[in-house]
């Protein structure tokens, strides 16, 4: 009971006047970056060159598109991610479960 009155007396101090678990995630929550059309086209383009670009391909179109390496990077893992998953219907784990997409629909 004392660490949420603790809690709760440093979340009024710092201006929430009532308790809302989704307010106080968000607050500290970054958003996305948004690329713009350039980048993206510049992206999707290198991607079908190359699915898995090597570091010095990832700086030049780092250069290109003017993202961060990070953002590079982290953006063909996903679309190789995504890729794959579209094209099997199923995703591997990093623990080599393999799930089927379907599995989890409500259909």
């Amino acid at each position: 009971m004392f660490v949420f009155s603790t809690w709760l007396v440093s979340a009024k101090s710092a201006g929430y006047t009532s308790y809302s678990p989704s307010r106080l995630r968000t607050s500290s929550a970054r958003g996305r970056p948004a690329f713009s059309t350039h980048a993206r086209e510049h992206l999707e383009l290198s991607f079908r060159a190359n699915p898995a670009p090597t570091k010095f391909q990832c700086m030049e179109i780092k250069e290109i598109t003017k993202l961060s390496y990070e953002q590079v990077r982290t953006w063909f893992n996903n679309k190789r991610r995504r890729t794959k998953k579209d094209e099997s219907g199923y995703f591997i784990h990093e623990n080599h479960y393999i799930v089927s997409i379907n599995q989890f629909s409500n259909t």
